[in-house]
């Protein structure tokens, strides 16, 4: 596998900078990813938007650094996420749709998580990391080398809805809304992972305490259908 590479993406190089020199430290720490799908950065005081109510990331914001000018590679999913993960370019990675697998159209390059576990992490994934369905299959977290434990994916990860809520038929697709009167938070999808992410933390701190863990969460919302 070709080694990860420091890509443009200041985000990206900002990780990959931090833990090089903190894989050659005596302790490694630990590390949450949380990927928010479809998130312009126009909320809360952090942004400059303090009409959006954001409380949580505030308080987020103000136990670290906020950057405002780390712009996306691509305005479509797959292709950014590809990148990101990568650290490349997609000129480079050759993915330029949803449907594009950066080993298939570019390089058998290693990601963002491999690297981790390449360097003694244990690694663990639940809900939106990769673009769903394109690699290495939804079971496998679309990357077969990634993960040390098996993935999680809540029910009907591709619509990142209620479970299967909405028809998908070959001549339907979702509302760009949908009417929400009973479900709680826990009850769709982004609520499981977010469980799913609470317990894992607990587990990976106890099970795997001699080693550093990497845990990304990666969250359907706010992507289409909004719920009201």
């Amino acid at each position: 596998m070709a080694g990860f590479s420091i890509p443009s993406l200041v985000v990206a190089i900002l990780v990959l900078g931090t833990f090089r020199l903190t894989f050659a430290a005596a302790s490694k720490l630990n590390v949450l990813m949380i990927a928010v799908d479809d998130l312009r950065p126009h909320f809360g005081k952090v942004y400059d938007t303090p009409q959006v109510l954001a409380p949580n990331m505030d308080k987020l914001a103000e136990r670290g650094v906020a950057f405002k000018r780390t712009y996306c590679q691509a305005a479509t999913c797959g292709v950014s996420r590809s990148s990101l993960l990568t650290g490349r370019r997609p000129d480079t990675t050759h993915v330029l749709s949803n449907g594009g697998c950066f080993r298939k159209s570019g390089g058998n390059w290693t990601s963002l998580p491999h690297y981790f576990k390449s360097n003694g992490y244990v690694t663990a994934g639940g809900g939106k990391i990769f673009h769903p369905g394109v690699c290495d299959g939804l079971e496998l977290g679309e990357d077969r080398f990634a993960w040390s434990l098996p993935y999680y994916h809540a029910p009907c990860p591709q619509l990142g809805s209620l479970p299967c809520a909405e028809p998908r038929g070959a001549k339907t697709r979702p509302h760009s809304w949908v009417s929400n009167e009973t479900a709680t938070d826990d009850q769709v999808p982004d609520g499981m992972i977010a469980l799913n992410a609470i317990e894992r933390l607990q587990n990976l701190s106890k099970q795997h305490s001699d080693s550093p863990f990497f845990l990304a969460v990666g969250f359907h919302k706010p992507h289409l259908p909004h719920f009201a």
